[in-house]
């Protein structure tokens, strides 16, 4: 009979790449995300009064679309943020997470 391993026996080299491989990609996409929608945000729009009503009034150049297009990625990236460190706390905790949407209507979640 040959022994089984079971998957948290111990700590190997694979193991260990792959966990350091995921936080860093993690924290690349935490702190990554956002300093890279801080840095496309004022290309498109300049933040001011004059700069809402100009954007809206002249010559489309695709500028409202992108706009757009960069509200959606930090609205994305605050969930996914959000959902993180809910996980994490979760784990830290000893509980599994519990799956639920963050912005959905709870009524919607609930099988009929």
């Amino acid at each position: 009979m040959r022994p089984t391993h079971s998957p948290a026996a111990g700590p190997t080299v694979a193991r260990l790449l792959t966990a350091a491989a995921s936080l860093l990609t993690l924290t690349a996409a935490l702190a990554g995300l956002p300093l890279l929608l801080a840095w496309a945000t004022p290309l498109v729009w300049a933040a001011g009064h004059d700069d809402l009503t100009h954007l809206l009034t002249r010559q489309d150049t695709g500028a409202v679309f992108l706009l757009l297009l960069l509200a959606l990625g930090w609205m994305g990236w605050a969930q996914f943020a959000f959902c993180t460190v809910r996980e994490l706390i979760a784990q830290l905790r000893g509980r599994p997470g519990t799956p639920r949407a963050v912005w959905a209507p709870h009524n919607v979640l609930r099988p009929s």
